[in-house]
């Protein structure tokens, strides 16, 4: 009988003989961490895909771990609405950058960073008010002035004033010595009290002054006889002594 002879051949040959007969080894890939980093005054979520992983949306820094050597592509999108609504602005750390999206090749360790900042806000100026025009005119022989409440009229010099619309004005007239007032007429008012005026329109008011009238009276005496007259004329006494 012969003998078998059996050769132990060293480990490294015998790996050699199995590659070389197709012998399939189980990949033993090395984990690796990609950091992302949110910076700015607004917010967002970045959207990581990797092929043969899930989806994942990560909405603060956050570290992730992938297969070492594999692609990874992040997409960023703002959020918030309003006076909060968000916008993106750039990426940092990526291999390739283009608009929202960032792409990288995980062969070590790596950080990137996202930047998402707030809707700059442009203030709306505050519309001014409709401003309507009151103009007061004096009439008549006499003179005295016409204030206004709230203030703006003062008629004596200031006679014409714009208020918001809308706002009640009450105006007050006041004769001058030797004068009186005759009373309104325009804007809703009459009579000689306070003349309240409402400005949904551009309104106009007459305050008439008329001189006060004192009586002035001739009386002839004695035994002889003659005329008085007047200037002004009035008086031609004579026949017209008052």
């Amino acid at each position: 009988m012969r003998k078998a002879h059996v050769k132990v051949l060293p480990l490294g040959a015998i790996v050699f003989v199995l590659v070389l007969l197709g012998g399939v080894f189980p990949s033993m890939a090395q984990a690796v961490g990609l950091t992302i980093n949110f910076v700015g005054s607004g917010t967002g979520r970045v959207e990581a895909n990797s092929p043969g992983t899930d989806t994942l949306n990560i909405f603060s820094s956050n570290t992730l771990d992938y297969d070492q050597n594999s692609s990874v592509t992040l997409t960023a999108t703002p959020t918030g609405i309003g006076p909060s609504q968000s916008i993106f602005s750039s990426w940092a750390g990526c291999e390739q950058a283009s608009g929202d999206q960032c792409t990288l090749v995980m062969d070590a360790a790596k950080a990137v960073t996202v930047t998402f900042n707030l809707v700059p806000v442009t203030p709306v100026p505050p519309v001014p008010p409709v401003q309507r025009t009151l103009t007061v005119t004096k009439a008549g022989a006499g003179s005295g002035t016409v204030t206004s409440v709230p203030g703006g009229i003062s008629c004596g010099n200031d006679c014409t004033e714009g208020y918001a619309n809308g706002t009640s004005v009450t105006l007050t007239a006041v004769a001058a010595a030797g004068s009186s007032f005759a009373g309104w007429s325009g804007g809703g008012c009459a009579g000689t009290g306070t003349c309240p005026v409402t400005m949904t329109a551009a309104q106009a008011v007459t305050a008439t002054f008329t001189t006060v009238q004192r009586t002035l009276t001739v009386t002839k005496a004695g035994a002889g006889s003659g005329t008085v007259t007047s200037v002004p004329g009035g008086i031609s006494c004579g026949n017209d002594c008052t």
